[in-house]
């Protein structure tokens, strides 16, 4: 029941009327007795009739009033609810349960979770004997809890006991779909989605959900979208909930030399109101405690800032995790980040200095990755000329390290057609290219070879070298804020003898990229110095300068030089950290070392379960990456890598969405309605979902009408 003008009810106050106009009407004369009136005075009983009368015709008049007021409201009755019995068609309803790890969140004693399972057990009390259910878990990657339409309650109830702990983020869009496909093998048409969640913005009206719900919808017929429910179990929580986070793990090297030093950070984040001070941030490695970080300095932002520097000594896979002492939501109050040690990172220089020339450019940089006094350099270096250089060196082991995982190209003049192709292939296949250019650089073979008008692999084109070298005091300088927020973000020091306050270009390549590019570094005249692409599964770095001392730059004697090289060539680790740190959804690959033949591989999840599947061939793919934390990969001879399946930080915001806010869905969701209370009326998907009762309410009116008529004349008579 419900009205669709429920503000002229204010029309109830009329009713008044009659009462007041019959009080008035009884004191409008005054009564004198005079000796012959006894004669004409009624009997008690007539008396009393008569004024029985009198009151039953001031109801009617009332009664008529509210019949009135009542069919100005629109007042109308919904058919068809939940529980209604046979004469309601079978429903076939898909229950959309959040996993999302905001789910886990515990206040006043109870868990976001508990209150679901109760909501949903309220729903599955009322629904018709008839109605079919099947639920799916909305988590990263939408999965089936029960994956076909039963009409077995206790099979239904049965599956909620085995709900998994909420983790990682959900996408609600994607779980309606998935059920819509479900939909298309029903022959029912009475199809309703039901949503139970806490209503958290992210996953509900975050941008790309917004985006996911228009595709969606923009995807079918709105005759053929089915009408969805969302029920919000924290109804009675505050709206914004405090909360601590901590950021995903970042570090510029994903591999590292043995017994070299790796820095790792993170934040802490804060939500809502926090009135206890932060704990302690634990740290481990490969799942030991190797120490605690008390302290949280802030920075001019106030942000507090995490920072832990490692240096490992036996090679191989490895794992970092931050922990913060636990608060309401512990799932955000974790960070892992996988990494890989190795004995040294070999690396490929192709030199264009002409033979028997001095200071070539691959000196320098050998001085600087692989210093002879150095017995164990994080790099190795081979060196081949430009003339001598042959696609098969590309996999030709160096220093018994394996293939060559960065190629450089040491202002070369030109290549033969055999090597850009060999090179694109290394670099399509997850290998990284630094570019230095110079004076024997053919701007006409950069541009047509390798850049090929945005599509090939090279950053920039080449316009044409600009400065003099006979021209110091115009030399030009990086600009430090060019660094901030790229990977060489600590070279912006401004200490005397540093890269950014000290070093000069007199001349450099006018490099001119795409509008859509993101320099590694700027110079003051507004043109790049390096700058950095994705090709296929790899990554090229270009330099606007040779690395070496011609064009008269003091680049090559500042300290700083080692520490440019060493971050320039680590940025390509960044390729190998997005294979071992992964988004939930995205499958593993693992590949063991030293040509193994394929065999069972052991998968260990981050619930501590176990599992032996068969390999035929390498690389071994996982899909079920659905759970976020640490995975570990082994075979049976004892190779072992590990993986990070990473959260979204966005999830630790536990701000919740209105329903204001959730009515501004996009439009094309026009069967979407947020249920309030426990009065579930689904309604029908292909009928009127109510029936107006204005017109037996005027019916009414006029019976009631004619027999106040009646009453009046009676009264007159």
């Amino acid at each position: 029941m419900g009205l669709l003008a429920p503000a002229l009810l204010l029309g109830f106050l009329a009713i008044a009327i009659p009462p007041v106009v019959h009080l008035f009407q009884r004191k409008r004369f005054d009564v004198i007795d005079w000796g012959a009136m006894q004669f004409l005075q009624l009997s008690q009983s007539s008396q009393r009739k008569r004024r029985l009368d009198q009151w039953l015709l001031m109801l009617l008049r009332m009664a008529l009033i509210a019949v009135l007021v009542l069919a100005f409201a629109a007042p109308y009755t919904k058919v068809g609810g939940v529980g209604s019995s046979a004469s309601q068609p079978q429903r076939d309803i898909v229950i959309v349960l959040d996993q999302s790890q905001s789910m886990a969140y515990q206040y006043q004693g109870q868990t976001a979770q508990q209150l679901l399972v109760e909501e949903t057990s309220k729903f599955l009390s009322v629904v018709g004997p008839k109605d079919r259910i099947a639920i799916i878990l909305a988590g990263n990657q939408p999965r089936w809890l029960v994956d076909h339409f039963s009409s077995d309650r206790a099979l239904v109830r049965d599956s909620l006991r085995q709900l998994p702990p909420p983790q990682g983020g959900a996408d609600f869009p994607k779980a309606v779909r998935e059920a819509s496909e479900l939909f298309d093998r029903s022959s029912s048409t009475e199809r309703h989605v039901v949503i139970f969640s806490d209503m958290q913005h992210q996953g509900w009206l975050d941008a790309k959900t917004r985006e996911n719900w228009e595709l969606f919808a923009a995807s079918l017929p709105e005759q053929s979208l089915p009408r969805v429910w969302g029920k919000n179990v924290a109804a009675t929580w505050p709206a914004v909930l405090p909360n601590r986070a901590l950021s995903p793990l970042q570090t510029n090297r994903a591999v590292v030399a043995k017994g070299k030093e790796v820095a790792f950070r993170s934040e802490l984040l804060q939500f809502g109101q926090m009135t206890a001070p932060p704990g302690t941030v634990r740290v481990e490695i490969d799942r030991k405690p190797v120490g605690e970080i008390r302290q949280f300095p802030g920075d001019v932002d106030g942000r507090k800032l995490l920072r832990h520097v490692a240096r490992l000594s036996n090679p191989g896979s490895h794992v970092i995790s931050f922990i913060l002492d636990g608060d309401s939501l512990p799932q955000d109050n974790r960070q892992d980040f996988a990494f890989e040690v190795v004995p040294a990172i070999p690396v490929l220089v192709i030199d264009g200095s002409p033979i028997g020339a001095t200071n070539k450019t691959s000196d320098f940089m050998r001085d600087a990755l692989s210093p002879t006094i150095d017995r164990e350099p994080a790099f190795r270096l081979k060196i081949v000329s430009a003339g001598n250089f042959e696609p098969t060196t590309l996999q030709q082991p160096i220093a018994n390290l394996g293939p060559p995982q960065v190629v450089v190209l040491a202002d070369i003049k030109r290549l033969v057609s055999s090597q850009v192709l060999a090179l694109e292939e290394f670099i399509s296949l997850g290998g990284g290219c630094l570019v230095t250019t110079g004076e024997r650089a053919e701007a006409i073979f950069y541009n047509e070879s390798l850049y090929r008008n945005g599509e090939g692999w090279l950053p920039a084109q080449l316009v044409e070298p600009v400065g003099k070298v006979d021209q110091l005091p115009d030399a030009f300088r990086i600009v430090a804020n060019s660094l901030e927020g790229t990977p060489l973000e600590l070279l912006r020091g401004d200490e005397p003898g540093g890269l950014v306050s000290t070093a000069y270009f007199p001349r450099v390549w006018h490099l001119q990229p795409p509008e859509k590019s993101f320099p590694l570094m700027v110079l003051n005249n507004r043109m790049p110095l390096m700058l950095q692409k994705r090709f296929g599964k790899g990554k090229v770095v270009q330099t606007a300068v040779p690395f070496d001392s011609s064009w008269r730059t003091n680049l090559t004697d500042l300290g700083d030089y080692v520490r440019l090289m060493h971050e320039t060539i680590y940025l390509f680790t960044d390729v190998r950290q997005n294979e071992l740190n992964i988004p939930a959804g995205q499958p593993i690959i693992f590949q063991p070392q030293g040509g193994q033949l394929p065999g069972p591989v052991t998968v260990s999840t981050p619930d501590g379960k176990q599992q032996r599947l068969p390999c035929d061939e390498w690389p071994f793919l996982y899909a079920e990456t659905w759970q976020t934390g640490i995975y570990q990969l082994s075979t049976d001879i004892g190779d072992f890598r590990y993986y990070v399946v990473q959260s979204d930080p966005r999830e630790a915001n536990l701000t919740r969405c209105s329903t204001e806010e959730l009515a501004t869905l996009p439009t094309q969701w026009k069967s979407f309605q947020v249920q309030e209370g426990d009065d579930w009326q689904l309604g029908s998907t292909n009928s009127a979902p109510r029936t107006e009762l204005g017109f037996l309410l005027l019916c009414g009116f006029i019976g009631l009408l004619m027999l106040e008529l009646r009453f009046a004349r009676k009264q007159s008579g």
